[in-house]
């Protein structure tokens, strides 16, 4: 099991790296395979992370976006991979690997797969 952590600093002072890396040292049992940082002045969050899927062995959290100002983390997994690997039409792929391209090509089937769902519902 990974772990995240982070800190919103209430008082309107930046947050110190340095303790985010104090927290992210403390945390590192959970998570021993890779560790990542965010700050962005008031708020700063980290990822200690435990590599349990194909496609964590690519990711890098937290993930940032726009130049920095956005990121997001997440100690999260689907359990249902196969079944949504089928659904998606991504089962032929081996189990390890799912390339750019291939999700690429599962976010647009995901989108109509959901709409499909929605309508059943």
């Amino acid at each position: 099991m990974s772990a995240i952590f982070g800190i919103y600093n209430l008082s309107g002072k930046p947050v110190p790296l340095m303790v985010l890396e104090e927290m992210s040292a403390i945390l590192s049992h959970r998570g021993a395979d890779d560790t990542g940082i965010w700050t962005d002045d008031l708020v700063g969050f980290g990822h200690r992370m435990l590599q349990t899927t194909p496609e964590s062995l690519n990711e890098k959290l937290p993930k940032s976006f726009r130049n920095g100002d956005f990121a997001i983390t997440a100690d999260a997994r689907i359990d249902n991979r196969n079944e949504l690997l089928n659904e998606l039409g991504l089962s032929s792929q081996p189990k390890y690997l799912i390339s750019i391209q291939n999700r690429r090509t599962a976010r647009i089937r995901q989108n109509e797969f959901a709409k499909n769902k929605m309508i059943e519902i």
